[in-house]
């Protein structure tokens, strides 16, 4: 009685397959694009806080306006802001709110802004 080699070399490349690691799997490892960050504002945001961030940024040659700002009722904490930046040519627009003194927002040169912990 003859038997096929086809259901061996089936077999054996279903554990070549399994046993092999996913990096050599994979047709092309692509690296993760690393991130700029331009400026960190951590804390209460404020208008002199967004000043001094306008302001580093303008000497980059990054154009960053702010405005449209929001304040929680009978005090003077803002709590919102309109944020438009224009990087190399890319522009981003975006109103943040922000309820918590323990927010971050990043300007990043990459994706335009992050904002965390709010």
């Amino acid at each position: 009685m003859k038997r096929s080699a086809f259901p061996l070399i089936l077999i054996f490349s279903l554990f070549a397959g399994v046993g092999a690691p996913q990096s050599a799997l994979a047709q092309s490892d692509e690296p993760i694009p690393a991130e700029t960050i331009l400026a960190t504002l951590e804390g209460e945001l404020t208008r002199e806080s967004l000043n001094e961030t306008r302001i580093a940024l303008l000497e980059l040659g990054i154009r960053f306006q702010y405005g449209n700002f929001q304040f929680a009722p009978g005090t003077q904490n803002m709590i919102g802001t309109e944020i438009h930046m224009v990087i190399d040519g890319v522009e981003y627009h975006e109103f943040f709110e922000f309820n918590s003194p323990t927010c971050k927002l990043q300007v990043i040169r990459e994706t335009g802004f992050r904002m965390e912990g709010c």
